[in-house]
């Protein structure tokens, strides 16, 4: 279930263009759009549908159901704090 997120090439789950190869000059996988190519398997931080995903996957909706915010720009609500939001990266 992907919760209605869109594919990310940049998600924490995705394995880099050379995941598993046993020639490590070859990639094993390459995204339909070259522009995710390099993207794909980082490990610097969970992109933002990551966090999204998760946060729907354990509901955390529910521990605010009146947020004293209102989230922009496909934000989501910070359930830790109910009056922040979390905001998707820019790059």
């Amino acid at each position: 279930n992907n919760f209605g997120v869109p594919y990310d090439y940049s998600s924490v789950m995705h394995y880099d263009g050379f995941g598993f190869a046993i020639d490590e000059s070859k990639e094993t996988i390459t995204a339909l759009d070259s522009n995710a190519q390099f993207s794909m398997g980082q490990r610097d931080r969970a992109a933002f549908s990551d966090i999204v995903m998760v946060n729907a996957f354990y509901d955390c909706a529910q521990k605010c159901p009146s947020p004293s915010v209102k989230c922009q720009n496909g934000g989501i609500i910070n359930s830790k704090t109910c009056n922040t939001c979390i905001c998707p990266y820019m790059v």
